[in-house]
């Protein structure tokens, strides 16, 4: 490398440590956006490990454990709170982002390498894909791309060390969710084409360089079974994220499924727009620019797998779209100089590939424009309303902080929902393992032997306070008529109402505590009530001075 490439690279560097630091800055100010209900769930069972209580034991859902490590981690580092996991998601991302410019630099130019990777640090800010909360998806970024570049230069340096350790950083992706397997087999495939276009070593060689990767892979996990199995919850832990995770993904008909990406499409279109049709000239790029095939061995198949990360269960949530974020800036990217190289040969100047650049950076600068009021101006609140509408994310904090005023540490409580932040916020344990209702409401065998264990776990734990949500989606009949059945039986017969909440947004929401709570009667479809536990003498007065909740 000589003095101006190295003056070059150094800029670059500078350069993208800028935009990195500029992404920073927006996230930093967005610190206090309120949990989600994935995010209060990584967070309770985050805190549960660090006590001590592994995952599965008292808290179930079919997520696979490496993402809890990573929150159990994080909030290790930046302390037990929302801003906390904010500032540990957003560092995260710029990893993200310097480990997919190491790694491209090992098969690009400097330009494009930089585009992508100072492309992807503003992509990941999109409302579109909800890029600013701590979702799993950019939790299984770092790994992959941290993959991807020991992959890369372990083939380039025939350091066999390499290719087993990003295996290892590959297994780490899936093992944080299922989806980073997908950019696992990635790896592998490109890998395997690398290997057959090799001449001069020798087959044995090109084996184990194949086996050392797979068992890299596979390696996270089976330590993890192990970990599981000698806790004494490998059975839960196969039981959520295999048996009932494998008909989770069956149950979407494609022609749901399409309705989805559709929408999810339609949210990508109205962020992306520009980038978009950037990245549609990169795909189709190597048809008509001789310099675009070689890459295209590179570009496509990480494209290609991408987008399959987003597919399991046809589901295509806006945070699932965050794993396509690198191809989609990468396939931009190269569409600049095949741009470039086109306009040269039609005898258009030779500033065609600055004019290009320029337009790149518009495209990933329109995002920022279009949600300038999210980014610059909107208070927290605000921006959570803004990505989740009708969901209680931001009135939880306040019914939290009432729960915790009203209980001790050792006080169970109990969410009749599916909103487990509340059990984080409040710092309390959780009377069930059943952290969400949603895999009981979905047609599957499970369901019915779900609530009635829900309902076992409750009694038996005696909860001294419960939280009931009223939402459509959480008690769907006649799904849901069990346990319906039995909260409108055991909640009069064992609590008191000693709190509401009825849900206005754009207005402000209504909080109503205390005796008066019984007084409230909700105007929307969405509401938060609060009971408390009678004392045993107070337990079997008339049942009829103590309504049941209606859902």
């Amino acid at each position: 490398m000589n003095g101006g490439e190295r003056s070059g690279t150094r800029w670059a560097w500078l350069a993208l440590v800028a935009v990195l630091l500029f992404a920073l800055a927006l996230r930093v100010r967005l610190l206090d956006v309120p949990l989600e209900r994935d995010e209060g769930e990584y967070a309770y069972a985050g805190r549960l490990l660090l006590e001590g209580v592994p995952p599965f034991a008292q808290a179930y859902n079919m997520k696979m454990p490496g993402i809890y490590a990573v929150y159990a981690a994080m909030m290790a580092a930046f302390g037990q709170s929302v801003p906390g996991i904010r500032l540990g998601a957003a560092l995260v991302t710029a990893a993200s982002g310097l480990f997919l410019f190491l790694a491209l630099r090992r098969r690009f130019d400097l330009k494009t390498s930089w585009l992508c990777s100072a492309g992807f640090a503003l992509l990941s800010l999109g409302p579109a894909v909800q890029g600013v909360m701590a979702n799993a998806e950019p939790f299984v970024l770092p790994f992959a791309l941290a993959g991807l570049w020991a992959l890369l230069a372990g083939l380039d340096r025939d350091r066999a060390a390499l290719v087993g350790l990003s295996g290892l950083l590959f297994g780490l992706s899936g093992l944080v969710k299922q989806h980073g397997y997908f950019l696992a087999l990635f790896g592998g495939v490109y890998l395997l084409g690398v290997l057959a276009g090799w001449s001069g070593r020798s087959w044995r060689h090109r084996v184990f360089l194949v086996f050392l990767f797979g068992a890299g892979v596979f390696l996270p996990f089976v330590l993890t079974a192990g970990y599981f199995y000698r806790a004494g919850v490998f059975g839960r832990f196969w039981f959520w994220t295999f048996t009932y995770a494998s008909r989770y993904v069956s149950m979407t008909p494609l022609s749901i499924g399409l309705e989805n990406f559709e929408h999810q499409a339609g949210r990508m279109f109205h962020d992306f727009s520009l980038l978009l049709a950037l990245a549609g000239v990169g795909l189709l790029a190597p048809f008509w620019d001789r310099g675009s095939r070689a890459a295209a061995r590179f570009t496509h198949p990480l494209a290609l797998f991408s987008f399959l990360a987003t597919c399991p269960g046809l589901y295509f949530r806006p945070h699932y779209f965050f794993l396509l974020l690198p191809a989609l800036s990468l396939l931009a990217a190269i569409a600049v100089p095949a741009l470039a190289r086109l306009w040269a040969a039609n005898r258009i100047p030779p500033r065609a590939l600055t004019a290009v650049s320029l337009f790149f950076l518009a495209a990933v600068a329109f995002p920022l424009a279009r949600n300038g009021a999210f980014f610059f101006t909107m208070s927290p609140e605000e921006a959570c309303h803004q990505l989740y509408g009708d969901n209680p994310f931001p009135e939880a904090v306040t019914v939290s902080a009432y729960i915790r005023e009203r209980s001790t540490p050792r006080d169970r409580i109990a969410v009749l929902g599916s909103e487990p932040e509340v059990y984080f916020y409040a710092d309390r344990r959780a009377a069930t393992g059943y952290l969400y209702v949603y895999a009981m409401t979905e047609p599957h065998a499970f369901a019915l032997s779900m609530q009635k264990e829900m309902r076992a776990q409750i009694e038996a734990a005696r909860p001294r306070l419960l939280v009931l949500f009223g939402n459509p989606d959480f008690w769907p009949l006649p799904r849901m008529a069990f346990l319906v059945d039995w909260m409108a039986e055991y909640i009069p017969r064992h609590y008191r109402l000693v709190g509401a909440v009825d849900f206005r947004w754009p207005g402000p929401s209504v909080f109503v505590w205390g005796e008066r709570a019984s007084g409230l009667e909700p105007v929307s479809a969405f509401w938060i009530k609060v009971f408390e536990r009678l004392a045993p003498a107070e337990a079997e007065p008339a049942l009829e001075s103590r309504p049941a909740p209606h859902l």
